[in-house]
C-alpha cells in the first residue's frame, strides 16, 4: 500500500540550462497477510529523474531516470538499467 511520496528540489545542469533533475522517493508498505513474511514492512523506491526543457516554449518533458530501492541485496543497483 502507498505510504508517501516526496520530491526533492530541482537541479538545473550548469552546463546546459535545458536539462534538469528531480529526486523522487515513494514509500510502500507490504499488505498485512499472515502468509506474507514481509507483511507490514516498508520499501523505499527512489528515482533521480531527468527532464529536458523545450527552448521554444519553456515546457519540461520527462527524459529518463535511475530507479533504485532499499530492498536487501538491491541497494546499489539501478533497477531500470
Amino acid at each position: 500500500e502507498f505510504v508517501r511520496l516526496s520530491a526533492g528540489p530541482e537541479e538545473i545542469n550548469e552546463d546546459d540550462g535545458n536539462e534538469g533533475f528531480v529526486e523522487f522517493e515513494v514509500t510502500l508498505r507490504a499488505k498485512e497477510d499472515e502468509d506474507n513474511p514481509v507483511a507490514g514492512q516498508e520499501t523505499l523506491i527512489s528515482e533521480r529523474s531527468r527532464f529536458l526543457r523545450n527552448p521554444k516554449d519553456g515546457s519540461w518533458s520527462y527524459a529518463s531516470g535511475d530507479v533504485r530501492s532499499n530492498v536487501a541485496g538491491l541497494e546499489d543497483t539501478t533497477l531500470n538499467a
